[in-house]
Parts: structure tokens; sequence; C-alpha cells
């Protein structure tokens, strides 16, 4: 694979390559369409209570419309993860690997960001997963509500 070996012992991807960051943007900006230009599916992350649960999850039209925007949260989470990691991979080993690997203080820090899109990809998933398991259930455990609002 391309982004396999040691720095620029491969040929570096085309600068189009980049491009693929639409791909969780448009799912991002899907998301918000999908529940109505409103800002509910907000409300329904920092809920934070069950009462607060469940008038945010009354804003929406439906149930249906709530789980088919919980759903392509899901795929920007899961797009945000992958994206996220080979983007930020690339950029480490082939877009701009002097500065980035320097001796200065902050080199470390670029060699775990891909890790850090990835963790926060499947933290995103988790807590939109918990969302979809009691969005039936208008009542979730208080405990639910507010680790879903601290991973949020």
């Amino acid at each position: 694979m391309w982004c396999d070996g040691v720095m620029g012992a491969s040929s570096p991807p085309s600068r189009w390559w980049a491009l693929t960051a639409l791909v969780p943007l448009t799912l991002f900006v899907l998301v918000g369409v999908v529940a109505g230009g409103s800002d509910a599916i907000i409300r329904l992350y920092f809920a934070g209570e069950p009462g607060r649960w469940a008038r945010a999850v009354s804003e929406f039209e439906s149930l249906d419309d709530a789980r088919v925007a919980l759903y392509v949260d899901l795929a920007f989470a899961a797009s945000f993860a992958v994206v996220g990691y080979l983007l930020l991979r690339a950029g480490h080993h082939h877009w701009a690997p002097l500065r980035r690997s320097s001796d200065r203080g902050g080199r470390w820090i670029w060699g775990v960001m891909p890790a850090i899109a990835v963790v926060a990809g499947l933290l995103d998933l988790v807590e939109t997963s918990a969302q979809l398991i009691w969005l039936d259930d208008l009542d979730p455990p208080r405990a639910v509500t507010r680790a879903i609002a601290c991973v949020a």
C-alpha cells in the first residue's frame, strides 16, 4: 500500500486524493438535511437527562426521521474514522514530512493524529448506536443519556 513503509520510501498519493475529505463532509451536511435543518440532533446528543432527550426526539417529524438521521450519522462517523485516518497518515508521511518530523517538541503529535481520528470516529459510533438502541423507548436510563452527552 502507498502509505506503508519508511517516510518517502514510496511515491506520494495525488494531492487530489485529499478530496476524499468530501465524503464525511457530505454525510455531515446530509445529517442536517435529514434532521429537517433543525438542531434537534444536537439537542439529542447533549440532552443529558431523559426528559430533555424525549423532547429532542419529539422535535423530529417522526421516529423514522430520527432513525434515518442517526443512521446517516453512523455513516458519517465511520467515514470520518477511515478517511481521517488515511488523510492524516498520508499527510504525515508524504505531504509535509520535514516540518512534521523535525526534532522539535511537537513531533510525536503528528504520529498519533491518525489514531486520534479513529478513536473519535469509534466514540461517535458508540454514541450514535446508543441513541438508536434507546430511540423507541422515550425514557432511557439517566446514565445512558449522561454517557452520551459526555462522549458527544
